[in-house]
C-alpha cells in the first residue's frame, strides 16, 4: 500500500507540474456579454490599470492597445509594462510592475506617460514589439504628409523606439520606412525585423540592420510573390529622406504583394514567420531562406483561419466560424498560438501546437466584454502570466461586475489592462472561503484577496430584528393590470391563482450606521397555506435611501427602481401550517442591502423596501391576517472599529495622532504623507532636493 500511495502522490505532482496557461476547456462559443467570459474554473485575472486611473501628472489615457511585458534581467516577476494608446494625438504609458510571492498578486508603481514632444508627437499608437535589448517599439497606425518641425521627414507613420527603463522616447526609426505601421518582431539575431502595414494596400517587410541592437540603418525589403508557395524579397530604396517618406509608393512600383491589413507578425518556435491579415481573415506563415542574407521565401500558406472549427466545450462540440478580424498574435511556452480577434464576437483563440487546416486543433479561451476588443498580448518569460488589454468596451457593462484575483469588483465598462494566469498562480483561489484565524474574539473568518484568514471582531457585530409594522407595509401588485392590494390577509409569493404578481415589504427603522457593512440578513416568513409547487423568486431592494410608502396607484411596485443585484431563492415546499422555520427563511440578503446602505444620503433609521418577483407560489402570513406572524427582517452588521486618539509622549491626545515631542521621519526616497481630498483622490506630499514640498496624484492605498 505504501508503494501504491507514493506512486499516486508522484503522479498527482506530475499532473500539477504539467498544468500550463493553455491547460483549459474551451468556453462555449457565443455572443459578447457584459462580462469577460473565460475558463474561470481553472484561470483567474487581475486588474493592472484602467482608463482614468491616476498616473504621474494626470490620469491614464484611453484606447489601450499593445500591452508589452518587458522583463527586468529576464525576470517573470519584475518588469516594465508598456501600454499603447490608439488615439490622436497618441501616447504610451510605462509603469513598473512586480509580483508579490506571498499573495501572488501584481502591483504597479511609477506610472509614467511618455513625452513625445522631442520627436514631434505621435498618433494612433497601435501594436508594437519588444527588442532583445530591452526597448519597446510603438507603431503609428496613421500617416501624414506634413513636416511641422522641418526635419525632412513626415510627422507620422513610423516605428518609434522607446526606453521603458528611463521612460523616455529614443527616436523614430526612419530607415524602416513610412506607412500605417501596426507591428514589428525582432529576430534573435538582433538585426532582422519583420513587420507590415495595416492598410489596403498593405505590404510585408523585412529589415536587416547594419549592426546589432541598432535599427537606425540597414536594408529594407518588401515581399513579392504568391500567398501559397515561394516568394522573393525585393530591396526597397531607403537611404534618402524622400525614399523613406514614400515607402508605400516604392513598394507598389516594385510589385510588392498586397495584403489587406497586416495586424501582427511573429516568429514561431519553429522558426517560421507568422502574420495575421485582418481583412483576409487568415494567419499566414512562411519560411525565410535566411533572416540576414536570404532573398527568397518558401512554404507560404494559410496556417489558420477562413473556415469553421470544432470547438469542444463543457456542453459538447460546436462548429464555430473563425470569423473576421484576426489581429494580435503571441506564442506561449508550448508553441500554441494565441490569436486576438477584432471583429465578430471578439474571441481569444488558441491554436494548439500541431494544428493544420486538415486536422484542426483550435480552442476558444475567452470572449471579450460587450463592444470591446482584446489587444496587445504578451507573456512573461516563464509563460505563466499573460498580459492584454480590452479596448473601448461598452460603458453599460459596469452594472454587471466580476471579482478579480485580488477581490476587486471589475465592471469592464472602460479600457483596462489585465493579467491572466492559472488560478493557482494568481491571487487566492479560495477567496471568500471560510477559515479559522485562531482568534477567539473574531467571527465569520474568511480568506481575503491576499490569502490571509481574517475575521470580524465580535464586539463590532450588531444584530437587529424588524417586523412589518402596519397593514400597508406588505403589498401586492397585479402584474397584468398594475392594480395594488394593500389590505390582503396573506402574501402570495408570487402567484395568486392564475395572477402573477409583484410583492413589496416595507421595514421601518433600519438602524445600520453610515459606513457599516451588513454581513448577514434574511427574511423570515410564516406559512399561511401549504404548497409544494416549484417556486423560484428574485428578491431586490428598492434602490432609494428613503423610499416612499406603498400607495394604491397603478404599478406602484414595479415602477420603483430596483437594486442592480438580486438574490434568487428556490423555495422549499411549505407543508406545515403556521410553520416559521428554515424552509421559510430566505438566503442571505446582505448584498442587496449593502447596495442601499452604501449609497450617498443613507442615514441610520431609514426604511428599507424589498421587491419580490418570480414564478410559482408560496402563501405567507401578512400583517392584516396575523400581525405577529407577518414577515420579519433579521440583520447582522459590522460597524467600523473606532480608535480613540493616540498620543506619543502625552496622556491627553487632542487628535487621532498627537505627538508631544519629536519628529516624524521617512527615510525611503519617494515616500511621503498621503492625504485624501474631498473628491476622493489621493495626494502624496513629497520634498525635492532643494526642500520644496509638492503633491502628486497617486492611487489610493
Amino acid at each position: 500500500m505504501r508503494y501504491c500511495f507514493i506512486f499516486l502522490f508522484t503522479f498527482f505532482l506530475l499532473q500539477l507540474s504539467a498544468q500550463t496557461i493553455s491547460s483549459f476547456t474551451s468556453v462555449t462559443p457565443g455572443p459578447q456579454t457584459s462580462q469577460f467570459i473565460f475558463p474561470s474554473t481553472t484561470h483567474a485575472f487581475q486588474k493592472i490599470i484602467e482608463h482614468s486611473d491616476p498616473v504621474i501628472g494626470g490620469t491614464m489615457m484611453d484606447n489601450f492597445d499593445f500591452t508589452g511585458y518587458v522583463p527586468i534581467s529576464g525576470s517573470s516577476t519584475n518588469a516594465h509594462l508598456s501600454i499603447n494608446h490608439e488615439l490622436t494625438p497618441g501616447g504610451v504609458t510605462v509603469m513598473d510592475i512586480s509580483l508579490n510571492p506571498m499573495t501572488k498578486l501584481w502591483s504597479k508603481s511609477n506610472v509614467t506617460p511618455l513625452n513625445f514632444v522631442p520627436v514631434n508627437g505621435t498618433a494612433r499608437n497601435c501594436s508594437g514589439g519588444i527588442t532583445q535589448w530591452g526597448n519597446v517599439i510603438t507603431c503609428e497606425e496613421t500617416t501624414t504628409t506634413t513636416d511641422n518641425n522641418n526635419d525632412g521627414y513626415y510627422d507620422l507613420g513610423w516605428h518609434v523606439e522607446t526606453n521603458p527603463i528611463t521612460k523616455t522616447v529614443v527616436h523614430k526609426l526612419w530607415a524602416l520606412g513610412n506607412g500605417p505601421k501596426e507591428n514589428i518582431v525582432i529576430h534573435s539575431n538582433r538585426r532582422t525585423a519583420y513587420f507590415g502595414n495595416d492598410a489596403n494596400p498593405g505590404y510585408l517587410y523585412k529589415f536587416v540592420a547594419n549592426a546589432v541592437d541598432d535599427l537606425t540603418n540597414g536594408t529594407l525589403y518588401v515581399y513579392t510573390g504568391p500567398k501559397v508557395g515561394s516568394g522573393t524579397w525585393v530591396v526597397v530604396p531607403n537611404t534618402t529622406q524622400t525614399e523613406r517618406n514614400t515607402t508605400m509608393a516604392l513598394c507598389a512600383g516594385l510589385g510588392g504583394t498586397v495584403f489587406n491589413g497586416v495586424e501582427d507578425v511573429e516568429i514561431g518556435p519553429d522558426g517560421m514567420i507568422y502574420l495575421a491579415v485582418k481583412n483576409e481573415n487568415r494567419v499566414y506563415r512562411f519560411q525565410d531562406s535566411d533572416p540576414i542574407t536570404g532573398a527568397t521565401t518558401t512554404l507560404f500558406d494559410t496556417y489558420v483561419g477562413n473556415m469553421s472549427y470544432p470547438i469542444a466545450h463543457s456542453g459538447g462540440t460546436t462548429i464555430t466560424a473563425w470569423g473576421t478580424g484576426n489581429d494580435n498574435l503571441a506564442f506561449d511556452g508550448q508553441g500554441n498560438l494565441w490569436v486576438l480577434q477584432d471583429g465578430d464576437n471578439d474571441y481569444i483563440w488558441v491554436v494548439m501546437n500541431g494544428h493544420t487546416q486538415s486536422t484542426p486543433l483550435v480552442k476558444l479561451f475567452g470572449i471579450t466584454p460587450t463592444a470591446g476588443e482584446p489587444t496587445g498580448i504578451t507573456f512573461t518569460p516563464d509563460y505563466k502570466y499573460l498580459f492584454l488589454s480590452f479596448q473601448h468596451p461598452s460603458s453599460a457593462n459596469g452594472s454587471d461586475t466580476q471579482l478579480d484575483a485580488s477581490g476587486i469588483s471589475i465592471g469592464f465598462d472602460k479600457d483596462i489592462a489585465i493579467v491572466i494566469a492559472l488560478d493557482i498562480d494568481l491571487g487566492c483561489p479560495q477567496l471568500g472561503q471560510t477559515c479559522d484565524d485562531n482568534n477567539p474574539s473574531t467571527l465569520n473568518d474568511t480568506l481575503n484577496g491576499q490569502c490571509v484568514c481574517q475575521g470580524i471582531p465580535s464586539t463590532s457585530l450588531q444584530q437587529d430584528m424588524l417586523s412589518i409594522s402596519n397593514g400597508d407595509a406588505d403589498a401586492e401588485q397585479n402584474n397584468s393590470t398594475g392594480a395594488m392590494d394593500l389590505n390582503s390577509t396573506d402574501i402570495e409569493l408570487v402567484t395568486d391563482g392564475t395572477v402573477v404578481q409583484t410583492c413589496g415589504l416595507r421595514f421601518t427603522g433600519l438602524n445600520v450606521p453610515i459606513g457599516a457593512i451588513v454581513t448577514e440578513a434574511y427574511l423570515q416568513f410564516t406559512t399561511d397555506e401549504t404548497s409544494s409547487v416549484s417556486t423560484v423568486i428574485d428578491i431586490f431592494c428598492e434602490k432609494q435611501v428613503s423610499p416612499s410608502v406603498f400607495a394604491n396607484t397603478t404599478n406602484n411596485l414595479s415602477a420603483r427602481t430596483k437594486t442592480t443585484q438580486k438574490v434568487t431563492w428556490d423555495i422549499p415546499a411549505w407543508n406545515v401550517l403556521d410553520e416559521q422555520g428554515p424552509n421559510q427563511k430566505s438566503p442571505n440578503l446582505s448584498a442587496i442591502i449593502n447596495e442601499v446602505v452604501g449609497m450617498p444620503g443613507w442615514t441610520s433609521g431609514n426604511p428599507i423596501h424589498f421587491i419580490i418577483t418570480g414564478t410559482g407560489g408560496r402563501t405567507a402570513e401578512a400583517y392584516n391576517g396575523v400581525p405577529a406572524s407577518a414577515a420579519k427582517l433579521i440583520i447582522t452588521y459590522q460597524t467600523l472599529n473606532t480608535v480613540s486618539n493616540v498620543g506619543i509622549d502625552t496622556s491627553n491626545p487632542q487628535s487621532k495622532l498627537h505627538i508631544n515631542q519629536g519628529n516624524i521621519y521617512t527615510e525611503t526616497i519617494g515616500t511621503g504623507l498621503i492625504i485624501k481630498s474631498p473628491n476622493g483622490q489621493c495626494w502624496k506630499l513629497i520634498v525635492s532636493d532643494t526642500g520644496v514640498v509638492s503633491s502628486v496624484l497617486i492611487e489610493c492605498p
